[in-house]
């Protein structure tokens, strides 16, 4: 974010014409900048590393969306909209670093939701079969769905007390069975995972060395103060 755009500028600060100076900020805008967009984004990067590395991303097949992998704007709150939008205008580097985030979720999300669609369609049906009968059948066609979405999720055990938790642990053989149905499309989400853990942890080095960085500039804090 402080890369230099020309003689005496940086897109932290402007140019006076007469003295050829940059203009400082005021430091409660970039405290507002710490708080409101760096913090809970660095925060949302980490929370996907984590889950990826541990071969997680789960997906909410309702939604048909990630239950926790956001696009990075998603991790600031709507509140704080005026916020966010004042950094990106004056940041316009970073937030194109930032996109590469959204695409590479992108990309992970489609090869989720190829995995997904073909689990709940004609070519599983014999799968479909066996693992609703294992659910009362007014929630057999609902359960598989969560079934479904907890396989293509990267679910390998689900420690729940629930029937869907009970089925998905206790019948190993038909989560091996969906998975062998769609050894290509996990192949593809493994490997758009891996890509996304690498982009997440550039991403959450360079944000957090800025923060850093612009908070000793202009003495203001990471956390903010409570009181």
């Amino acid at each position: 974010m402080a890369r230099t755009t020309r003689k005496g500028t940086t897109p932290h600060g402007s140019t006076s014409p007469r003295s050829e100076k940059p203009v400082r900020l005021a430091p409660k805008r970039v405290q507002d900048w710490i708080v409101v967009v760096l913090n809970p984004v660095i925060d949302g990067l980490r929370r996907e590393i984590g889950l990826l590395s541990r071969g997680l991303w789960p997906w909410v097949e309702g939604a048909r969306r990630f239950e926790y992998h956001l696009y990075w704007r998603e991790y600031v709150s709507e509140l704080y909209s005026a916020v966010r939008e004042d950094f990106e205008i004056k940041n316009p580097a970073r937030v194109a670093d930032l996109a590469q985030h959204d695409a590479a979720l992108d990309r992970l999300r489609g090869s989720v939701e190829s995995a997904f669609d073909r689990l709940v369609g004609p070519e599983a049906a014999a799968l479909q079969g066996e693992v609703k009968s294992l659910f009362a059948p007014q929630d057999a066609e609902r359960y598989y769905r969560y079934y479904t979405a907890a396989v293509a999720g990267g679910y390998r055990e689900m420690r729940e007390g629930d029937i869907l938790g009970k089925v998905f642990d206790s019948h190993p053989e038909l989560r091996e069975r969906a998975l062998s149905l769609v050894e290509a499309e996990m192949k593809a989400v493994r490997d758009h995972a891996g890509a996304l853990v690498e982009i997440d942890k550039r991403l959450a080095d360079e944000l957090a060395k800025e923060r850093t960085l612009l908070a000793d500039q202009y003495g203001v804090r990471v956390m903010p103060v409570v009181e």
